[in-house]
């Protein structure tokens, strides 16, 4: 009883202390795949003024792990993703639970020690990257196992007007390196069919977060599909 006390006495009025969900205990990915089909014209995103509705989320996703599953990228894998909050990040986070694989935020400030540690710590087999932090990934690359390397500019998903203020990383210019592949590329591109995977919502990992290490290295928290009740 000692550790819902936070629940007792300091949980907002009116907000239900139970968990509802509206489809089921099912995989986030799946509430994509039925907003999708649901309300496929409801905008899901507004990215400085770009919408992005639930079928084109669903759509881009589903293009990105059918190139993940060509690629051998397989339910298990673990996947880097190095960069800042944009439309991107979220296309490849569903793009790896689609596929069953592990999702590892690397933080956009990493130096290349950092980024190295927790990729090998991780086992990254890919990475999803901007392209202006390409340069530390490349340091990188021969001291990791990491076999896939994908980029993409934070202006891709700009609007052409945006409607308020945009920061300096909207406006650089898109850069393209040897060896790796462009995220928009291959979203305007045919990808396979994304077979339907199945995942245990309480055994198998979706999501690879690692702690600060304030005291020690940082430590891999490995979080599964679902959620327990408090």
């Amino acid at each position: 009883m000692v550790q819902r006390i936070w629940v007792e006495k300091s949980w907002p009025a009116g907000v239900p202390k139970k968990l509802v969900y509206r489809l089921g205990e099912k995989p986030l990915h799946e509430y994509l795949r039925a907003n999708a089909a649901e309300m496929p014209d409801r905008v899901a995103y507004i990215y400085y003024g770009r919408e992005i509705t639930w079928r084109q989320l669903d759509r881009y996703s589903d293009n990105i792990a059918g190139f993940l599953l060509s690629k051998g990228v397989q339910k298990g894998d673990r996947v880097a993703l190095f960069m800042q909050n944009c439309p991107q990040y979220i296309i490849a986070h569903y793009a790896l639970q689609k596929i069953g694989a592990i999702v590892g935020p690397a933080s956009p400030m990493f130096k290349e020690w950092e980024l190295e540690y927790e990729v090998n710590d991780m086992g990254a087999k890919a990475i999803f990257a901007s392209d202006d932090l390409y340069p530390v990934v490349k340091k990188i690359l021969d001291k990791t196992d990491l076999e896939l390397v994908v980029l993409t500019n934070y202006a891709d998903f700009a609007p052409g007007e945006p409607s308020i203020p945009v920061p300096a990383e909207l406006t650089q210019e898109k850069k393209r390196f040897p060896g790796t592949y462009d995220l928009m590329d291959l979203l305007n591109s045919r990808q396979p069919e994304v077979p339907r995977i199945e995942v245990d919502l309480w055994e198998d990992v979706a999501l690879m977060v690692y702690t600060s290490g304030s005291t020690g290295r940082p430590k891999g928290a490995m979080l599964t599909y679902g959620k327990r009740p408090f």
